[in-house]
Formats: C-alpha cells, structure tokens, sequence
C-alpha cells in the first residue's frame, strides 16, 4: 500500500535492483502502483523511483543480506543522489524529509518509506504531503547495459557469488544477472 495525504494507492510491483560500478554497488527500488479506486488523481497511477544504498565491494556473502539497512535524507535530491526518491503522478518531483526502511521477515523483504512530496494537484495535493509505503518486495537482478555474459559475472564477483544468478537478456539486448531460484 501507498498513501499520498488521505489517499491510499494499491502496489501493483515492487522491485529491488541493482548496479555494478568499480568500487560499489547501487541499490535501487522502483514501485508502481494502481490508479486510485476513485479516479483520484485523474486516474494516473503513481510510481516511486528510490535510490538508496550503495554497497562497498564484498559488503556481504548474499544479496538478501542487504536487510536491514535504512537510509535517511531531508533536501529535495536528484536521483544521482544517493540515498533520493522520486515520485512520478504528472511530473517528477523529489521525495523529502524520508526514512526508508528494508526489513526482512519470516524470509521475505519489506520496503517501508516515510517521508513528504509534492503532487501540484489542485488546492489539497499541492505540496508538503505526507506519503507513506509499506509493501513487499522482490529482487529483479542487477543490471549492465549491453555486456557479454562473462564480463558480468567478473563485474558482479567483487560484490557478490556469480554463481547465484543466471544470466538473460532482455527484449532489448539489456544484460541482467537475476536470482536463481531455491531449489
């Protein structure tokens, strides 16, 4: 669930994933919700980019070792911030005074943000609103552009074990280490 002021938003995705650079890896969650059971908002849906952490090599053995980590800003950042959010309804426009959360339970990953944007929608939702997300999560994989297999089990090998992903393309050529799943 998402709750901009007083209205709440059902979480239709929600995913952890992350990048490779020299000397960290970069985490980051992107959430896209359902428009609003009442037409708020004209009937957009509202989607949340967050950049939250950055990792240092062999950080830990594990990605599900990320939780429990929080991050913490209070100006109004760009997401080549790290830790920023954006939140996308008409425009983008940052996430301020935020606490995120990432928490694992019984196994399974939450995302927990609070913090305050603007919408620019009207008298109501103009700015300094309150948004709230509580939602589970999933590990997408870690992306890097357009790369040989081999050149991204090397890059991902100062982070974390190669062996604990598989390695696809997408429709577009995009190079992705994702997961493999428990056995």
């Amino acid at each position: 669930m998402m709750r901009i002021a007083d209205l709440e938003f059902k979480v239709a995705s929600c995913h952890l994933e992350a990048y490779c650079h020299d000397d960290k890896m970069q985490w980051d969650i992107q959430i896209e919700c359902y428009s609003h059971v009442n037409g708020a908002f004209d009937g957009h849906e509202p989607t949340l980019s967050l950049s939250l952490f950055e990792t240092p090599n062999q950080a830990f053995s594990h990605w599900s070792d990320l939780a429990p980590r929080d991050a913490r800003w209070a100006e109004k950042n760009d997401t080549d911030v790290t830790p920023s959010g954006m939140l996308y309804i008409f425009e983008h426009t940052p996430i301020f005074k935020c606490i995120a959360k990432l928490i694992k339970e019984r196994g399974i990953m939450r995302i927990i943000v609070d913090g305050r944007c603007d919408v620019h929608y009207g008298e109501q939702y103009d700015s300094d609103l309150d948004l709230r997300l509580d939602s589970t999560l999933g590990f997408r994989g870690v992306w890097f552009g357009r790369r040989p297999e081999s050149d991204c089990r090397t890059a991902i090998s100062a982070f974390l074990d190669p062996n604990d992903f598989d390695y696809s393309l997408t429709e577009h050529g995009v190079s992705i280490l994702t997961p493999k799943q428990a056995a």
